[in-house]
């Protein structure tokens, strides 16, 4: 894709929950990223959201999966 897809895992992230939660819910434009905002319940999309947003704190990032 291009742009290319963020590797969050091995680069981390350093978006918000919440800019997360809308890339998540109405999809990123020109890009790969689809909108789940009709797919997806709203707690789910939060939970994604928080795990993204998150991820440079959890123990595969540190490991380097």
């Amino acid at each position: 894709f291009y742009p290319r897809a963020p590797q969050f895992v091995q680069e981390g992230s350093d978006v918000t929950p919440e800019e997360a939660y809308v890339a998540v819910h109405d999809g990123i434009r020109y890009s790969g990223m689809a909108a789940w905002g009709d797919q997806i319940p709203d707690r789910q999309i939060w939970l994604v959201a928080n795990y993204v947003a998150r991820i440079r704190q959890s123990p595969d990032a540190k490991k380097g999966m």
